[in-house]
C-alpha cells in the first residue's frame, strides 16, 4: 500500500526517479532492503525461530514486485 500511495505524489509532484519502473523497481528494492535490514536481522539474533527463512523472503520479494506494477502501470 505504501508504494501505491507514495508513487503518484513521488512521479507527478517531485518529478524524482520512478518507483516502479524499470527492471528492478526501486520501491521494492527498498522494501526488502528494510525488511532484511531493519526488521529480520535483528529477530536472527534475540528471536531466530520469529525470524523469516528464505522461501518466505522469496514470496514477499514476488509479492512486492508484482504490486509494483499496479500504481504506475496498472
Amino acid at each position: 500500500m505504501l508504494v501505491c500511495a507514495f508513487t503518484p505524489y513521488n512521479d507527478y509532484v517531485l518529478s524524482d526517479t520512478n518507483l516502479t519502473a524499470g527492471f528492478m523497481p526501486l520501491g521494492a528494492v527498498l522494501i526488502e532492503f528494510f525488511l532484511i535490514v531493519a526488521i529480520n536481522a535483528p529477530l536472527h539474533k534475540w528471536a531466530p525461530r520469529f525470524a523469516l527463512g528464505g522461501p518466505e523472503l522469496a514470496v514477499i520479494v514476488l509479492m512486492t514486485l508484482v504490486a509494483s506494477g499496479l500504481p504506475s502501470w496498472g
